[in-house]
């Protein structure tokens, strides 16, 4: 499990951003044996050759959140909590100590490539194992590139970014790794499904 604080997300990102890429960890790109895909391993992408998969708009019963370059809701029933303009930290309570999603929008300082933008938010978060690089999906019209797996003994991640709209979007959600793979893909489409991009 990542012991990320969104306070210090935002200067990550930031700082990384001045710096131009933050962090040289490349992702694991080996299968996953807690995958039931990981007889056939899904091989990482570029950002160029890439087509992406498009993100389904649909309605989310749940909490709505307004950020500067992004708005959002989360399905029930997980509980938000905002820190200005820029950062949303949500969990489901204390029966799923792992369960989260963080989401963070700050305004761009220089306009970057996917990968670029993938390796400020592998610089700024601690796995123990990093996800894995998979294809790139579109958010509302917007390209984002999207990592997956699993990061610790007890967390699987889904990870999304992007710094196409004059903002460095980050979304990350965390499961328990028992989680099976229908619910949690249930979560992360009704996220995305529910995104407005700002930009």
């Amino acid at each position: 499990m990542t012991r990320t604080r969104l306070g210090i997300m935002v200067a990550a990102v930031l700082v990384a951003g001045t710096a131009g890429c933050g962090g040289d960890d490349e992702p694991d790109t080996s299968p996953d044996p807690s995958s039931p895909s990981s007889s056939a391993p899904t091989e990482p992408t570029t950002d160029s050759t890439s087509e992406p998969t498009e993100a389904t708009p649909e309605p989310v019963e749940g909490e709505r959140f307004e950020l500067e370059g992004i708005s959002f809701s989360l399905p029930e029933p997980y509980e938000g909590r905002q820190e200005g303009d820029v950062a949303v930290g949500a969990r489901i309570g204390r029966d799923d100590p792992v369960a989260s999603i963080e989401v963070l929008a700050t305004p761009s300082v220089g306009e970057m490539t996917l990968d670029e933008t993938r390796r400020i938010h592998l610089g700024s978060h601690f796995y123990d194992r990093a996800p894995r690089l998979l294809g790139p999906v579109m958010v509302d019209g917007v390209r984002m590139f999207h990592m997956a797996g699993r990061t610790s003994s007890t967390t699987w991640s889904e990870v999304f970014g992007s710094d196409e709209t004059g903002y460095t979007i980050d979304l990350q959600l965390e499961f328990d790794i028992d989680v099976p793979e229908t619910e949690r893909q249930g979560v992360v489409d009704a996220v995305l499904g529910s995104i407005e991009v700002v930009g």
